[in-house]
Parts: C-alpha cells; sequence; structure tokens
C-alpha cells in the first residue's frame, strides 16, 4: 500500500475500460469515478487510469458515473497496516466475497437504454 506523505492516508487507483462502442477519443470527459455515492470524486486521464487521493483506511464503494454505461461497482478496504483488498459488491448474497484484482480494472457490464 502507498501511504501519502505518511499522514495514515492512501489512495485508491485502477483503470477504466470503455465500452467498444464508446468513442475513443473523449469517453473520459462524460465519466467520472465516485468513492462512497461521491464523497470522493475521480476524474480519468487519457489512458483511462485515476488515482483518488487522501483516502483514510476504511470500506469504500468505487463506482464508474456514466450516462450511457453501467459499470460494475467494487469495494475497496484498506486496513490499519495499509493492506488493500478489492471484491465485487454484492447486495444480494452480502457473505459471497469475490475477490478481484488490485489496482482495480472497471469495465463495463452493460448499456444503459
Amino acid at each position: 500500500a502507498e501511504e501519502e506523505n505518511g499522514n495514515g492516508r492512501y489512495f485508491i487507483e485502477g483503470r477504466v475500460f470503455p465500452a467498444e462502442d464508446q468513442d475513443p477519443t473523449n469517453w473520459q470527459v462524460d465519466t467520472r469515478v465516485h468513492v462512497n455515492g461521491g464523497e470522493y470524486i475521480g476524474f480519468i486521464k487519457d489512458d483511462g487510469s485515476f488515482v483518488i487521493h487522501n483516502v483514510l483506511t476504511g470500506s469504500y464503494v468505487v463506482e464508474i458515473v456514466h450516462p450511457d454505461y453501467f459499470y460494475e461497482p467494487i469495494r475497496v478496504e484498506i486496513n490499519s497496516k495499509g493492506k488493500y483488498r478489492a471484491r465485487k459488491v454484492n447486495y444480494i448474497q452480502t457473505s459471497q466475497i469475490i475477490q478481484v484484482p488490485y489496482p482495480l480494472r472497471m469495465k463495463v457490464m452493460s448499456k444503459i437504454r
């Protein structure tokens, strides 16, 4: 885990992958990274990467917000030792844990009608 400035704050990082039918030149403009429903908001760089800075230890739901596409949300947990764990968010079977790689790789689940 990367600690920023030794102040007990961390960052959440990853990459967003656009849908195959999205305009490859400016899809990032319409896309945002929301953590815990907008408590933290991140922007996506040209290569699809993002970093959310100044995050304390805890549990966070990372969502990609786009007007035309739905991305699967991911829960990121940062423990007191600065260790990261990422898993799929499952609101129906909350005991089911499906771990995913970290840094995050956010992909489109479906197009919004």
